[in-house]
Parts: C-alpha cells; sequence; structure tokens
C-alpha cells in the first residue's frame, strides 16, 4: 500500500519537497499548514534514507 493514498486532497503523491514547501507558503488554515509540515516531514526522511526526493 502506498504511503500517501490516491484520493490525497493536498496533491502530495504528486509534488517535491520544494513544492510542498511553497503549498505550505499559501496554505490558508492551520490545519493546511499542519498537514503540510506532516507531509514535508514524511517527504525529508524519505530523502534521508537515501530514497530521493521522489513522491
Amino acid at each position: 500500500m502506498d504511503e500517501y493514498p490516491c484520493d490525497d486532497p493536498w496533491g502530495s503523491n504528486l509534488m517535491k519537497l520544494h513544492e510542498l514547501t511553497e503549498a505550505r507558503r499559501s496554505a490558508q488554515t492551520d490545519d493546511e499548514r499542519r498537514e503540510y509540515d506532516q507531509l514535508i516531514e514524511e517527504r525529508i526522511r524519505l530523502i534521508g534514507s537515501g530514497q530521493g526526493d521522489e513522491p
């Protein structure tokens, strides 16, 4: 099973780290910012584990 669901409302399964960061900056609510923070942390873990910046 994929880490990110297909019905991902944030589109994070298609976004690279820099795109997630930009989207987080434009988030309008605290909930959106928290969601992007979590996705960014997960992406950083992937990069750190040697998997690169691939969703």
